[in-house]
């Protein structure tokens, strides 16, 4: 598993995880749980890991939300 990306935005998080499954791979959100441990102030990121041979795909992805983001 390889590190996609990292955010301290849990919207863009979810919103991500959301067009990774619906093109079809499959992400691990890990360190979703950290800010308990922080204590709520949402600095600690999220990290999304997917298997390596879906990297380009993703990137992909990443470059399509890209373009779309006003």
């Amino acid at each position: 598993m390889l590190e996609s990306l990292n955010s301290k935005d849990p919207v863009q998080i979810l919103l991500i995880m959301a067009m990774l499954e619906k093109a079809g791979i499959d992400a691990t959100l890990i360190d979703a749980h950290i800010r308990v441990l922080a204590g709520s102030l949402g600095i600690s990121p999220r990290h999304v890991l997917v298997s390596a041979d879906d990297l380009s795909r993703v990137q992909e992805v990443l470059a399509f939300m890209a373009r779309c983001d006003p």
